[in-house]
């Protein structure tokens, strides 16, 4: 059931023209209510006819890049004026459900793109400094691993 839903979402955003389907805000409440109704009713209910959320939409999440997704979304923010207090509230709180899942299959490059894109609209927009920080931090943690990778595999060249 909400597998599909989403899945018309992101087939009627990606039909549409990008800027229309990202500043288009019904689409964003519907991914906010979809994720958002799974969430409670998670915490309410230990039925066996609710899913978790983690267990549909990350396959979903693997195939359908969020990375692309946000650096549209804030590049779009910089050049075009609109009336953002209400988008950029649900934008936020559907990344922030979004995010941790799909943060696992991402990497440098994507986490470097999406770190850069932010940087203006989060200085600039105060509702979108949440999904500043939650960029920020995965980032950071990104080059952290990259350079542990590279120094363990530096130390077992010395051996």
């Amino acid at each position: 059931m909400y597998g599909t839903s989403l899945s018309c979402f992101v087939q009627r955003k990606l039909i549409e023209s990008n800027a229309q389907a990202t500043f288009d805000i019904r689409y964003w409440k519907l991914l906010h209510a979809i994720c958002h109704e799974t969430r409670e009713v998670n915490k309410n209910t230990k039925s066996a006819n609710h899913r978790d959320l983690k267990t549909w939409l990350t396959p979903l999440l693997h195939r359908i890049p969020l990375g692309p997704a946000i650096v549209s979304f804030f590049t779009a923010i910089t050049t075009q004026e609109i009336h953002l207090a209400a988008l950029a509230s649900e934008f936020t709180s559907c990344i922030t459900i979004l995010w941790p899942i799909a943060v696992q299959k991402m990497n440098a490059e994507i986490l470097q793109e999406c770190f850069g894109a932010s940087l203006l609209p989060v200085s600039s927009h105060s509702e979108l400094r949440k999904v500043g920080l939650m960029v920020t931090a995965s980032y950071r943690d990104s080059l952290a691993n990259f350079s542990n990778k590279k120094k363990a595999s530096d130390n077992l060249f010395l051996f």
